[in-house]
């Protein structure tokens, strides 16, 4: 069960990436908390907040800060900050496997859940930008003969905002499949093709990890490569993405965290059985901290596209150009947790192996140390919702 999503409160939401997938915050909380998950329902920690900080007692409060939530149970995984590109604080806590002890460190590499969405964004505007395809060329036209309902009415561009009407992937023929035989995309197919849409195509919003699945086909069936052969070749080489990789889940990496979910239990218990064979195009990609914060920093160096692409990656428009954006991404499932933190100068970078909010209340904690104030909003750990509520602080944006 991957999402993703991207976290801001309604200020924070000045590119076209935040609001197209603010519903899917909604979505990732609402889960965890109506499991009753203790993560997700718990009071967090607040942050000692003092404003006008010097960067280096910035880099102090996190380390503290971060010391305190991992010592109280709330924080297992890495924190990377930077400003400008400067290291400002890097910290690891927790266990990556709890039953040999062997802790987190810088180069332990995590489940990024949904975090891996950005990098088949990047794959399909590099293939665009080539001339390759269009965004607005039909599924049918890259994948002839498929079953999947609407395709020759779905676009490339309604699969990137989730306007397809497509749904999840992520259910009881998932659960049944089982999770760990599906390891290439084409595994994937026969868990929603044949399934009617939710509506028309571009009359509507919803989140849809099919989607995703289906573009990782399109990019598969356009460059003649499996999409983690692309990814591999075109985004982490040229990223300096070292110790990324797509290993499968029975794969043993010695620098792999476990994740560890409350999810059902009352006791942290390791989430292998619920992950797919090997990561796919919508999720479940594994990378360290640096490595996710070196995929950031080459993007807004057009150093993955050109100038025009990463203006329509970053910011929804070939014309503008800003490159210090404010932007939230997030990945959450069982036992998984990635957040993205751009707000201007300042990157941050936190990865964790547990549930949801592990990682997003830890990212915004550390963004409020940094400015010395509270953002409010807050959704991420907000209390129990009354059934059949949506957690208040989440906006529904318009489409863009």
């Amino acid at each position: 069960m991957t999402l993703s999503h991207r976290v801001s409160t309604v200020r924070r939401m000045r590119t076209w990436l935040s609001c197209l997938l603010a519903i899917a915050v909604a979505a990732i909380i609402h889960r965890h908390i109506a499991a009753g998950d203790p993560d997700a329902t718990r009071d967090w920690p607040e942050p000692a907040l003092t404003p006008g900080l010097s960067d280096a007692q910035i880099g102090t409060a996190i380390a503290d800060h971060a010391r305190r939530l991992a010592d109280g149970g709330y924080f297992s995984g890495v924190i990377v900050v930077t400003k400008a590109g400067k290291p400002i604080a890097t910290a690891a806590h927790g266990l990556a496997r709890i039953e040999d002890r062997t802790p987190n460190t810088v180069d332990t590499v995590f489940n990024i859940g949904s975090l891996t969405k950005d990098f088949t964004k990047v794959a399909i505007a590099q293939l665009a930008q080539a001339g390759k395809l269009s965004l607005d060329d039909s599924v049918a036209k890259h994948l002839a003969g498929t079953t999947i309902v609407g395709a020759d009415r779905i676009t490339i561009r309604q699969l990137l905002e989730h306007r397809s009407g497509m749904g999840d992937v992520f259910g009881a023929k998932y659960d049944a499949a089982p999770p760990s035989r599906l390891r290439e995309l084409a595994d994937f197919v026969p868990l929603f093709a044949g399934e009617p849409l939710a509506f028309e195509p571009g009359t509507s919003q919803r989140y849809s990890n099919a989607g995703y699945i289906t573009l990782g086909l399109v990019i598969e069936r356009v460059t003649g490569e499996t999409y983690r052969d692309y990814v591999t070749k075109h985004i982490f080489a040229p990223a300096g993405m070292t110790k990324s990789g797509w290993w499968a889940v029975d794969e043993r990496v010695p620098n792999r965290a476990t994740g560890y979910t409350l999810h059902g239990s009352t006791d942290r218990t390791p989430n292998t059985k619920s992950l797919s064979g090997r990561p796919s195009s919508a999720g479940g990609t594994y990378a360290t901290a640096g490595d996710i914060a070196r995929f950031y920093d080459a993007l807004l160096a057009d150093k993955l596209l050109s100038a025009k692409w990463t203006s329509w990656m970053v910011n929804g428009s070939f014309d503008d150009t800003r490159r210090e954006p404010s932007i939230g991404v997030a990945g959450g499932a069982p036992g998984v947790n990635a957040t993205v933190e751009l707000d201007g100068p300042w990157h941050v970078v936190v990865l964790a192996n547990f549930d949801p909010p592990s990682a997003m209340a830890t990212a915004r904690a550390v963004i409020e140390i940094i400015h010395g104030t509270s953002r409010g909003g807050r959704p991420m750990i907000r209390k129990r919702a009354p059934p059949g509520s949506s957690p208040t602080g989440v906006a529904s944006p318009a489409s863009p």
